[in-house]
């Protein structure tokens, strides 16, 4: 005796089997267009009714089906904007969640920052590291007491950078901590800033965070750190000093502008408050510590009265480099170590007026090819390596925070004429300029 029909027999519309068919049948439809081009990357997907139109579907099927897709990494959905497709060649950092990070400057944003300054060197490593280089930014018009920004969107990496920074007349050096707060932000980067009281408060926010070029151990349990780790690049420099006869080597520490204690200052108080107000760049104590295991390796004695930390308030590139010409043989340097390229060519061009033969060295954020040695700090990479870090303390949330040091890359020059000689006493004699 035949058993009694299944009301719900396989292959029926209504059967649980027939459903899932018809739903990865769906999904793969999708897929198809999505890979044959239909929807390129980057491209605004149909909305689930349109697509549910398109495809004689039901709503619910096609939601799962998308759901799916988005879990897969294939697209991505924005809230408030729609479902794009992502770009396989890039995909996205956390399929099926959008992600926006807040990049923190010192000084005010504008678009000449982003070319000009180490800030910008580092926010363009950034960028990159998650596609975003080529986007082109929204440079918010501010008014003068509202903090400055700008915006880096792409739907189909399912992630936004807004850098915010403070005001174009604040000079408390970090964006106020109440457009932080309003920003939204799923992880920070701050980028040279130096205020542990606002630093304290952003580590207080508990979202991934990076603290880019700062050198300090505070919130060294809160926080990771990327900084410019000289010591390789000095050591390598002071070497090649060394190897052109230089004995005597000088360092010139940098100097930074002390925060102004309220954003509510006009421009008048502010420049009142910061005259005379300057302190040693914290990065710069770590590049003595270099220049110091850089001279000892290389068995050269260091004098007190070869370090030189001037506030530029009082004592000027200018006034520091005559200083340098006017001291007696015993401490008259034969290459001076600088915190800048700025101030190694100052030097430089200090001594060929007065006919002397002197070699500088400086660092620099960018390509240079002037008479200084040049000893490279990549901002690119900085950026690159807080983007690797940020993420991973989304991946691993209770690991360990990490202190990272990008290392300076000291460029050496060509050999040296076959006529160069080095004279007695360590002085490089050559017809050439030294460089």
């Amino acid at each position: 005796m035949n058993a009694p029909a299944s009301p719900n027999p396989a292959g029926s519309p209504k059967s649980p089997r027939s459903r899932g068919y018809k739903y990865s049948r769906l999904r793969e439809a999708i897929r198809q267009q999505i890979t044959e081009g239909a929807f390129p990357p980057g491209t605004r997907m149909p909305t689930g009714k349109a697509l549910a139109r398109r495809l004689g579907a039901g709503l619910k099927t096609i939601e799962r089906a998308m759901g799916e897709l988005m879990r897969e990494g294939l697209i991505v959905r924005r809230r408030g904007s729609g479902t794009y497709v992502t770009d396989q060649a890039q995909p996205a950092v956390f399929p099926g969640r959008s992600l926006k990070f807040g990049v923190l400057w010192k000084e005010s944003a504008a678009p000449a920052m982003m070319l000009d300054s180490f800030y910008g060197c580092i926010t363009r490593g950034f960028l990159d590291a998650f596609g975003l280089g080529a986007v082109q930014p929204r440079w918010d018009i501010a008014e003068l007491r509202q903090p400055t920004r700008a915006v880096w969107q792409a739907p189909d990496r399912s992630v936004t950078v807004e850098v915010l920074a403070e005001s174009r007349y604040s000079s408390i050096r970090h964006p106020p901590m109440n457009a932080v707060q309003a920003g939204g932000y799923d992880g920070l980067v701050t980028v040279g800033i130096i205020v542990d009281e606002f630093l304290g408060k952003i580590a207080a926010l508990r979202l991934p965070t990076v603290f880019a070029d700062y050198t300090g151990e505070r919130f060294a349990r809160l926080a990771d750190q990327v900084y410019v780790d000289p010591f390789n690049a000095y050591c390598e420099a002071v070497s090649h000093l060394a190897a052109m006869g230089c004995r005597r080597i000088h360092f010139v520490g940098g100097f930074t502008a002390i925060p102004a204690p309220s954003e509510e200052m006009n421009k008048e108080e502010v420049a009142a408050f910061r005259q005379g107000r300057m302190q040693i760049d914290p990065d710069s104590y770590l590049r003595l510590s270099a220049f110091r295991g850089a001279m000892h390796r290389n068995d050269l004695p260091v004098s007190e009265k070869w370090v030189h930390f001037k506030n530029p308030y009082f004592h000027g590139d200018q006034a520091l480099a005559a200083e340098l010409l006017a001291l007696p043989r015993e401490d008259a340097p034969d290459a001076v170590v600088c915190h800048s390229i700025g101030q190694a060519e100052t030097i430089l061009q200090l001594a060929a007026l007065n006919g002397r033969k002197l070699l500088a060295a400086g660092v620099t954020s960018g390509q240079y090819g002037g008479p200084a040695l040049a000893i490279r700090a990549h901002g690119e990479e900085m950026g690159a390596t807080a983007a690797e870090l940020i993420i991973s303390q989304f991946h691993r949330p209770g690991r360990l925070r990490h202190r990272v040091g990008v290392p300076m890359v000291f460029e050496a020059p060509a050999a040296p004429a076959a006529e160069e000689s080095t004279a007695p006493g360590g002085r490089v004699e050559s017809e050439e300029k030294p460089r």
